[in-house]
């Protein structure tokens, strides 16, 4: 992940890290091996209860004009630091952005303190979670 270049300070324990290789069903398994599906590790408390720190996730990307939906969990590039990928809530979508929180609100930096998201930067949505 990039450091920081001084503009603003963020806190890193909303990322997804990127994760290799996952034990899954054959199906699941395939559609990872032929790039459908990227694994996640989850780092820090902002989606707890419903993603715990350490457990990991199978995003699958958005495709060409396809549009996430409120209540969906997102992967998305935070949108000052487009090196930082963060795994949050969709609460809403206007006007081409989408509103993101974590589900642990005192624990997740999210819309609330960087405003919406703009499309371009939602990466994929979460289909599976694995401990």
């Amino acid at each position: 992940m990039k450091k920081n270049d001084g503009n603003q300070e963020h806190d890193r324990s909303d990322a997804a890290v990127y994760s290799p290789v996952p034990p899954l069903k054959l199906g699941t398994f395939l559609l990872w091996t032929i790039g459908q599906r990227q694994r996640f590790r989850i780092c820090g408390h902002s989606m707890s209860p419903t993603l715990a720190e350490g457990q990991e996730v199978l995003v699958r990307a958005f495709k060409p004009k396809e549009r996430p939906a409120s209540g969906q969990l997102l992967l998305v590039r935070h949108p000052t630091d487009t090196e930082l990928t963060m795994i949050k809530r969709c609460v809403k979508i206007e006007d081409g952005f989408a509103w993101v929180q974590g589900d642990n609100s005192r624990a997740s930096t999210d819309s609330r303190q960087f405003g919406p998201v703009p499309l371009h930067l939602v990466l994929g949505f979460v289909r599976c979670t694995f401990p």
